[in-house]
């Protein structure tokens, strides 16, 4: 289903830092663009991971390298996150819904960055 935004394209940057909120969807940031955009309506920068199709199968076949690789999707996200002059990556949160809530606690686990994992 598809529902509008109040997202706008291209806006124009302040110069305020904003507390960073990694998300890792399963099924992409589409399915919660609503969730991303109700947090940065209370202002967050949200950053999301997208959906990658091989991953579903690894979920059930080697659970393993799909955790793996959430968790380089979130070091990946952070690594970008870094480089928006808006967003404040010493005050962040992460977000993982349903089986990536694993990649999301083991990111965590590993950088120890986070100050709240939903």
């Amino acid at each position: 289903a598809q529902s509008a935004t109040s997202a706008v394209k291209d806006a124009s940057p302040i110069k305020e830092k904003f507390p960073l909120i990694l998300c890792a969807y399963q099924g992409g940031p589409s399915l919660n663009n609503i969730l991303g955009e109700y947090l940065a309506s209370w202002g967050y920068v949200v950053v999301a991971t997208s959906a990658i199709r091989q991953v579903a199968t690894w979920q059930a076949n080697k659970p393993q390298l799909a955790i793996n690789e959430g968790v380089n999707n979130l070091e990946y996200l952070l690594d970008f996150a870094q480089s928006l002059p808006f967003a404040d990556c010493q005050k962040m949160g992460l977000i993982g819904v349903n089986f990536e809530g694993m990649s999301a606690l083991l990111f965590q686990m590993k950088n120890m960055q986070a100050d709240a994992i939903v």
